[in-house]
Order: C-alpha cells, then sequence, then structure tokens
C-alpha cells in the first residue's frame, strides 16, 4: 500500500498546475506564510462597492493588516478566528462581522473556511483585475 501511495504522490507532482484563473478570470491565490487563501472577485460598482468570495484553508493565518475600506465579512461555511485591536471574536457558519476602514485587524482559520467580503468603497489591497468587469 505505502508503495503504490509513494507512486500517486511522484505521479501527482507532475500533473499541469490547475489553470483556475483561465477557468475563473476573476481568480486570485494568495501566497500566505502559511495555508492556502483563494479568492474570486463577484461585483464591483466602480468606486463604491465589491464582493468577493474567499477560502483559507485550516491553519492559515492573516497577518495584522489594514484595509482603508469598510470591510464586512459574512462567513457562510467554517470558522475565523477574528482579532481587532485587543478584542478576540470567534465567527462561525452564519456570522457576520464589521471591520470599521483603517482599523488594525487580523485572523486565524481553526478549520477551512469559505466567507464573503464586502468592501465599501473597493479594497484596493485585493488582488484582481477590476478592469474585466
Amino acid at each position: 500500500m505505502g508503495e503504490n501511495l509513494e507512486l500517486l504522490k511522484e505521479l501527482t507532482a507532475t500533473l499541469p498546475p490547475f489553470p483556475a484563473g483561465e477557468i475563473f478570470p476573476n481568480y486570485s491565490k494568495y501566497k500566505m506564510e502559511k495555508g492556502t487563501v483563494m479568492s474570486w472577485h463577484l461585483f464591483d460598482r466602480g468606486d463604491k462597492v465589491a464582493v468577493d468570495k474567499w477560502f483559507a484553508s485550516k491553519d492559515t493565518v492573516f497577518s495584522n493588516h489594514i484595509h482603508h475600506a469598510k470591510e464586512i465579512i459574512v462567513i457562510y461555511e467554517g470558522k475565523m478566528t477574528l482579532y481587532i485591536g485587543d478584542k478576540t471574536t470567534y465567527l462561525a457558519t452564519g456570522d457576520v462581522i464589521c471591520i470599521d476602514p483603517n482599523q488594525l485587524h487580523s485572523s486565524t482559520i481553526p478549520e477551512d473556511c469559505w466567507f464573503i467580503t464586502i468592501t465599501i468603497p473597493p479594497a484596493k489591497e485585493f488582488i484582481y483585475d477590476r478592469a474585466k468587469n
């Protein structure tokens, strides 16, 4: 059994990369110190509002950062621990939280998490090509 597993690992490494950017043109993958983070840009209205769908794998860490936009996070599957200043908030499926502009925050992901962000105005820090929309 172990021999087959090693062969599977070896063959899997030779597969071409998944062309998510071609299949999902508004897809972005983020380089993280730990974990996997992907997003799909869903909607924007110029300089008014943007909506993005996100996936963050278990044990992902979003280090301290700010956005110059108001950020609303809606968890629709999984869990997230959000740190704003000295306050810790535990979020799970169905929870919604609002982060004010220029508010330093970070988060950890204790289990795979899918969530939506709404940013008002659109967060320039999120990487995607708005020109395509």
